[in-house]
């Protein structure tokens, strides 16, 4: 994901905005929570977002610069 979509889908997240979110995921994304749960398909990732939101309704998106090295 870029910076742009990750942005995107936090602003999204944090507005309850799953429309938004829909267009973001493609049908076919397959994503994995931090919990280690698998999610396939754009339904099943929203249905794990909304799960997830619910239990942060204090979280914070706090972008940092990273640094890569190789």
């Amino acid at each position: 994901m870029t910076e742009q979509v990750i942005r995107s889908w936090t602003d999204a997240f944090m507005a309850e905005d799953w429309d938004k979110i829909s267009e973001i995921y493609a049908e076919d994304t397959v994503g994995q929570d931090p919990a280690g749960t698998i999610m396939k398909g754009r339904e099943e990732n929203i249905a794990g977002d909304k799960m997830w939101r619910s239990m942060l309704s204090d979280f914070k998106f706090c972008p940092a610069p990273t640094f890569w090295s190789s």
